[in-house]
């Protein structure tokens, strides 16, 4: 994809980078290097990936539930692929939902939420109507 040869990168390396101005993180063994432009194009704002910088996201990434089209705008950022990664790092791009959920580790989203947010909230209906 025209992209420069990714290169295997230490958690301890990717640990330096965790500033708005140098923002490295992983997320699925892809080493990712998130320029200025990004964080100020992101959706969510800089504040809720900087926090992350210098670190694995990939449970954080996972938990917003990303679209395709966002998944394919941060494979434009990969620069690496963590260390010991399996040797498909080396030329993978961030899963699209649909794979993620193929394979069953993760990617549905929010998960429990929506069961125990029906719950809760059935509870307190219950609770308040038998009044």
């Amino acid at each position: 994809e025209g992209q420069a040869a990714r290169r295997e990168i230490t958690l301890a390396e990717v640990a330096k980078h965790d500033k708005e101005d140098d923002c490295w993180v992983v997320i699925h063994d892809l080493v990712l290097n998130l320029t200025r432009d990004f964080l100020e194009e992101h959706p969510g704002g800089p504040d809720v990936i900087t926090c992350l910088a210098g670190r694995d996201a990939t449970t954080d990434y996972e938990d917003i539930a990303h679209s395709d089209s966002a998944r394919e705008w941060s494979n434009k950022f990969i620069i690496g692929y963590k260390e010991g990664a399996d040797e498909e790092a080396k030329t993978k791009v961030v899963p699209k939902s649909a794979e993620l959920r193929g394979r069953g580790d993760g990617g549905g989203g929010m998960g429990m939420l929506p069961a125990v947010l029906v719950a809760v909230l059935a509870a307190g209906a219950y609770v308040l109507l038998a009044r």
